[in-house]
């Protein structure tokens, strides 16, 4: 019994106050997902703008899926939205939709496109902007 407790308290011994502290810290805040928009530019360009309460910690996985109809799917993990279900008709130019779905802690945003767009994501301050374009013909 003695040694246990002589090993226990070598333990506690090693252990910084901060990673004791540490222990009991807070949960992070979770994300919010504020705002959502798009802009055509020039060159058949459209760029679409998510605005989060908070900086994102990494970006969202994306995915590309065909059938059917095409969509680009941003998926974030423990972010929540202040966006209503329903979708956001659009229907100009290559963008058909754009919809927010969540489902507890997870939230995906789901762009429907009318044919497939060469497209780049990056992130600055509290906004993520994802541009999308038709591919350069050969």
């Amino acid at each position: 019994m003695k040694v246990i407790l002589a090993l226990s308290l070598a333990f506690l011994a090693v252990l910084s106050p901060a990673a004791i502290v540490g222990a009991h810290a807070q949960p992070a805040a979770v994300n919010s997902l504020q705002s959502m928009d798009y802009a055509f530019l020039s060159g058949n360009r459209t760029a679409i703008r998510l605005v989060f309460k908070h900086t994102l910690a990494e970006p969202p996985e994306v995915f590309t899926i065909y059938h059917p109809g095409i969509r680009v799917v941003l998926d974030f993990d423990d972010m929540q939205s202040a966006i209503a279900r329903k979708p956001l008709e659009v229907r100009q130019r290559d963008l058909l939709s754009l919809q927010v779905v969540r489902s507890g802690r997870h939230t995906r945003v789901i762009i429907r496109l009318l044919r497939p767009l060469v497209r780049e994501t990056s992130i600055a301050g509290h906004d993520l902007v994802m541009m999308l374009q038709r591919p350069q013909q050969g």
